[in-house]
């Protein structure tokens, strides 16, 4: 799951270290509804 997160920010690989693993959480967060507004200029689409 990690390298996964990882591979959006660089396409280099990673090695991880133990302390560095144990000081790692991933939370997945389950949207029942996602709202937005928009400021400023209008968008085109």
């Amino acid at each position: 799951m990690l390298n996964i997160l990882m591979k959006q920010y660089s396409d280099r690989a990673f090695i991880y270290s133990d302390p560095a693993i144990r000081n790692v959480k991933v939370w997945k967060i389950v949207l029942d509804e996602i709202t937005c507004r928009e400021f400023g200029a209008p968008h085109q689409k």
